[in-house]
C-alpha cells in the first residue's frame, strides 16, 4: 500500500473511531474550565523610568585604582596592573601594536612606563559614562638611565565592567617630549615646561570630575564636534574655526602656549593640509560628558611636509591616532587639549 492510501486509511480509522466514541451510551464529561486570575488582566501602572543607565561604585572607582597601581612603590614593573585588569582585556597606544589578554596588557605598560622610577599620579580630569572612564594626568618619576626629573601630561581611557575590572585601555602621552625632558629627545622639545612646573600646574590644579547625563545639550556638543572635524577634513577653515569661540584656545602636548583665536584656527587647518594630502579623519569614539566633548580619532594621508619635529618621511603613508577634549561654552567650542603621540609616525607609518 502507498503512502497515500496508508494515511488515507489512518484518517478514515480516525473518523470511524471517532463517530462510534460519540454513538456509545457513555458520557464524556468537559474537563472544568481553568481558573481565570482576574488581577492579572487590569490595567498595571506604568514602572517607574530608572534613568539613564549608570556606572557602579565598582567601576567609579576604576580610574584610581588603575592609576595606584602604576604608581605602586612595591611595583616598579607595572605587575600590580594585573589586579584591576579583566582576563580578556585590550591595550592600545599609537606606535606599538594592540596587544590582549591581561599578561600582555602588563608588559606593554612596563615597556612605556617601567623607564621611571618613583612614578606618581595627579588626576586633573575624570569623565565618567556608564562603562567609560577618560582620564587626564599628569606623571611624575625619575628617568632611570638619565636619572633626570620628568613630569608630563596623558590621557588614558578606560572601559570598565560592572564588576570595576577594566576590559580596555588606550593610553594617549607624548614620547618625544618626555624623552625631551629625561635629556635625550630632540632639542626643538626641550623649550618645554621643565618638570617642576608641570608638577606645580597639577597640584595647584583642582581635580575635575564631570558624570556623564546623556542629556540633549550633550548630544548638541557631540554634533558641534563632528562638524569641526568634518570641516578640518574638507579644508573649510571659516567653518572650522566658526564653531570656535573668539578666545579658543588649543593646547597640544609638544607646545610651549596654545594656539589662540578663530585666526590661529584657520591657519592650522591650512598648514595641516599643506604637510598631508590626501587627508582624512575618521571617528574612533566620541562621548559627551557635561559641557565637554572628548573624540578618539585617526588621520590618514600622505605627508608632504613636517609635522612639528618629525620631518617627512620616506614612506609617506601614515595614520596617526589623535583624542581631543573639547570644553564647550553657548555651543561653540572654547577649549580643547589635545593628545596624541607624534612618535607614531616614526615607529608604525601605517599601523592598523
Amino acid at each position: 500500500m502507498g503512502t497515500g492510501a496508508k494515511s488515507l486509511a489512518t484518517l478514515c480509522l480516525y473518523v470511524a473511531s471517532s463517530w462510534l466514541m460519540g454513538c456509545s451510551g457513555e458520557t464524556v464529561t468537559r474537563p472544568p474550565p481553568p481558573p481565570v486570575d482576574w488581577a492579572s488582566l487590569a490595567a498595571r501602572p506604568p514602572s517607574p523610568d530608572a534613568g539613564p543607565p549608570s556606572a557602579t561604585a565598582k567601576e567609579r572607582a576604576a580610574a584610581d585604582a588603575y592609576l595606584a597601581a602604576l604608581a605602586s612603590p612595591a611595583s616598579p614593573d607595572c605587575a600590580a596592573l594585573a589586579g584591576v585588569l579583566d582576563e580578556d582585556a585590550h591595550f592600545a597606544f599609537a606606535g606599538l601594536k594592540d596587544v590582549f589578554g591581561r599578561d600582555n596588557v602588563v608588559r606593554a605598560h612596563q615597556i612605556l612606563l617601567g623607564a621611571f622610577e618613583q612614578r606618581s599620579f595627579a588626576v586633573s580630569r575624570l569623565l565618567i559614562t556608564h562603562d567609560s572612564q577618560i582620564i587626564e594626568w599628569v606623571m611624575t618619576g625619575v628617568h632611570k638611565a638619565t636619572h633626570k626629573r620628568v613630569a608630563f601630561k596623558g590621557l588614558s581611557l578606560l572601559w570598565t565592567k560592572d564588576d570595576g575590572a577594566i576590559s580596555n585601555v588606550r593610553l594617549y602621552f607624548d614620547e618625544l617630549a618626555v624623552s625631551a625632558q629625561a635629556g635625550i629627545g630632540p632639542k626643538a622639545l626641550r623649550a618645554l615646561p621643565r618638570a617642576s612646573e608641570q608638577v606645580g600646574v597639577a597640584q595647584a590644579a583642582s581635580r575635575e570630575e564631570v558624570d556623564q547625563t546623556r542629556s540633549p545639550e550633550e548630544s548638541a556638543n557631540v554634533a558641534v564636534v563632528r562638524a569641526l572635524l568634518d570641516a578640518f577634513e574638507n579644508a573649510d577653515a571659516d567653518t572650522y574655526a566658526g564653531a570656535m569661540t573668539d578666545d579658543v584656545e588649543v593646547a597640544s602636548l609638544a607646545s610651549v602656549e596654545p594656539l589662540r583665536g578663530m585666526a590661529a584656527a584657520r591657519a592650522y587647518v591650512k598648514a595641516m593640509h599643506r604637510s598631508i594630502a590626501e587627508l582624512d579623519v575618521s571617528i574612533d569614539n566620541v562621548w559627551g560628558v557635561g559641557p565637554f566633548v572628548v573624540v578618539e580619532y585617526h588621520i590618514v594621508g600622505e605627508q608632504r611636509g613636517p609635522l612639528g619635529v618629525v620631518p617627512a618621511q620616506k614612506n609617506n603613508l601614515f595614520k596617526m591616532y589623535r583624542v581631543d577634549v573639547a570644553r564647550l561654552r553657548d555651543g561653540k567650542i572654547a577649549q580643547i587639549q589635545r593628545y596624541d603621540n607624534p612618535a607614531q609616525i616614526l615607529a608604525a607609518p601605517m599601523r592598523q
